[in-house]
Parts: structure tokens; C-alpha cells; sequence
């Protein structure tokens, strides 16, 4: 809604407009629904966007919905106020919660691409109960928390996070390489807004959790500066580093095949193998006859976490790769330097000269 000249606001409601079509849809008495409303705005689940502490049926006074909002954590919508349950617990009950409303919300298409039905998403209930549940993860105790369980714990909130923003803000298009491409029904946004939950006192974005947590407080590929400072009590495992949660954090707009669930700790490091191998599977390429071996993007971008030589990551990647029932990576390594079938092959364009250039 434009205000004026200059002012512009998204994802808001005029007064009159609300009352008008609460009249209309549930034919309640026009007291009765400024009455509601107010309470609505008492408890924050209705925002003034003037401020105002009091609901008023006009066409200048704007609203917004907790949901619709940016400013906030988007698991705030609904205030939790009960006991707190284990941290791991609640991630994974959430995560399988988000892995139902994902599946029943998205539908691929003839062309291989992967619908958003972005009509349905906020009718469905599944997608209500998984925000009102999200709400727990504001009181956990992050603190109670092992090392391993740091790490399960914050797998299982990224990957639910992450498909919560994949749908509140699919892109229009974005291609998705080898597996097709995402299309959202309804929305069409142009820029990335602020997005994050509140998670035992402390607000998280996607990199922060991906960058300061899991990779040890890596510095985001191009960024300057590391995401937390060493006193900043986000920075839960300083200096960790374990290249195989990379296949679970995906970055944005890349879709997941599969969500990982982390339970256990005694299952934790065989569940991250099973991924890894999932994933590098579906995306490394080795054509024997044209000589050409090809690495996931993601080895690229993050090659500082993964072995320094490229022919050391071949041998991390071949421990994974199927396609090594054939060749070793030693084989493989030798075939670059001495010829194979006349193609003479060279590490260096394989992995990193055979892959697309990173969009800045």
C-alpha cells in the first residue's frame, strides 16, 4: 500500500479493509470484530504499523500480521510460555513436522520442476501446527548441550529453517542444475528479506547458523570477517570443522532432495556418511571415456574445508562415490598426469575449470 509520495508498505492491511472482510467471510457484528482485533493487537499477533495501541476502523491506519513481519523471528508468531522440552528433541519433532507440510505443498512437474503451491501453504494445517510448535525453540537450553548434540540440534533447526524460507520467499524461477528447477505459483520475490528465529534467547539467520555454528565460525565464502566474535555466545563450536554437514546445509536457491533427522548420537556420524554419499552420488560426474571428472559445486566454494591438494580431495570424494568400483582414486589420480584413451587429463580443469563461475 502506497502512503503518500515516497512511502510504500508490503504485506499490510488497512483497517476498514480487515473489519470489512471479517464481515463478510464469518458475518459477525462490527463491534464484536473491533473487539477481537484489539486483543489481536494487545498480544502482538496484529501489529500497528503507526504504532497505535488501540485498533481503529480506518482506511489510514495500517496492520500487519506477526507472521508477515520481518523485523521479528520467524518462530515469534506464536509466544511460547510452557516448560521447554530437550533441545534435540523438539529440533527433530520440528523437522519431520516441516518434512510432511514440504512434501504436501510441492508437486513436481512434466518438465522435472519442483511446484510451490504457494495458495495452499498458510490453509494448510500442518504448516499452522509446525509455526505454532516452532515457537518452542525460544526457551530450549542451548547450554545443556554436548558437543555432538550441538551439532545434531543445529542440522536438524537449519534444515527446518531453510524450507521455511524456501516457502515464504521462493523465487520466481531458479534453476537447480541436474535436479530441475524450483517454480513458485504465487510469489514473485525479487530480494531476500531478513530472516531468522529466536533460539534459546539468541536470533539465528541461516549463514550464522550454517557459518558460526556449524563450520566452527568459518568466515562465509567472500565475507571479510567471521560471523561471531570469539565472546559472542552464538559461537557454540569455535574452530570445528566437518566438511560433511556442507551436503545438509544447502545454500539458497538449491532444493534438497532428502532432509536428514538426527535423533541419536550414536547414530549421528553414520547418518552424516549416508547423506554425504546420497549427495555426492547424485552430483559427481566421471564420463571413463571422455576423460572428464566433475565435482559438485559445493567442493569448489568451500575448498578450504575439504583436503588442501586437489588430489587429495578426489581421494575424500572417491571414499563416497560409487562410480569407484571401477577405478581407485589412485588409478584416477595417475590417469590426469599419464593419459588415459589420448585424453590427457588435468586435475586442475577437472575439478575446478569444468564446473559454472559462482554468481556474486
Amino acid at each position: 500500500i502506497k502512503v503518500g509520495w515516497l512511502k510504500t508498505y508490503e504485506n499490510v492491511v488497512r483497517g476498514t479493509d480487515l473489519v470489512d472482510w471479517v464481515v463478510r467471510n464469518f458475518g459477525y457484528k462490527v463491534e464484536e470484530i473491533i473487539e477481537t482485533l484489539q486483543r489481536l493487537l494487545a498480544k502482538g499477533f496484529l501489529f500497528s504499523v503507526d504504532g497505535q495501541t488501540s485498533f481503529k476502523n480506518s482506511d489510514t491506519s495500517l496492520y500487519k500480521f506477526q507472521a508477515d513481519r520481518t523485523d521479528i523471528a520467524a518462530n515469534l508468531g506464536y509466544p511460547w510460555d510452557k516448560a521447554c522440552r530437550k533441545p534435540v528433541q523438539v529440533s527433530a519433532e520440528l523437522l519431520n513436522k516441516m518434512i510432511c507440510v514440504f512434501k504436501e505443498v510441492t508437486k513436481k512437474s512434466e518438465e522435472r520442476k519442483l511446484l510451490i503451491q504457494c495458495d495452499v501453504i498458510h490453509k494448510h494445517p500442518g504448516f499452522s501446527r509446525y509455526l505454532s510448535a516452532s515457537g518452542e525453540l525460544q526457551g530450549v537450553d542451548l547450554t545443556s548441550l554436548k558437543t555432538i548434540e550441538k551439532k545434531m540440534f543445529f542440522l536438524n533447526v537449519y534444515q527446518c529453517m531453510y524450507l521455511h524460507f524456501l516457502l515464504k520467499y521462493p523465487s520466481k524461477e531458479v534453476s537447480k542444475g541436474l535436479i530441475g528447477k524450483i517454480t513458485s505459483i504465487v510469489w514473485d520475490s525479487t530480494k531476500v528479506p531478513s530472516f531468522f528465529y529466536s533460539i534459546g534467547g539468541l536470533n539465528f539467520t541461516l549463514e550464522e547458523i550454517k557459518h558460526g555454528v556449524l563450520r566452527g565460525n568459518r568466515k562465509t565464502p567472500g565475507a571479510l570477517f567471521r560471523n561471531f566474535s570469539e565472546s559472542d555466545k552464538r559461537n557454540l563450536l569455535p574452530g570445528d570443522n566437518e566438511p560433511r554437514i556442507l551436503f545438509l546445509t544447502l545454500d539458497y536457491p538449491e532444493i534438497p532432495e532428502t532432509a536428514e533427522v538426527f535423533t541419536e548420537a550414536d547414530s549421528f556420524r553414520e547418518q552424516l556418511e549416508s547423506a554425504t554419499k546420497k549427495y555426492l552420488n547424485r552430483t559427481v560426474r566421471f564420463e571413463e571415456l571422455k576423460g572428464e571428472l566433475s565435482f559438485p559445486i559445493i567442493i569448489q566454494k568451500y575448498s578450504g574445508d575439504f583436503p588442501a591438494s586437489d588430489e587429495d580431495k578426489i581421494k575424500w570424494v572417491w571414499k563416497y562415490f560409487l562410480g569407484n568400483s571401477k577405478f581407485t582414486a589412485e588409478e584416477i589420480i595417475a590417469g590426469f598426469h599419464k593419459g588415459i584413451n589420448k585424453i590427457e587429463w588435468n586435475v586442475k580443469q577437472a575439478i575446478k575449470q569444468s564446473l559454472p563461475k559462482l554468481k556474486k
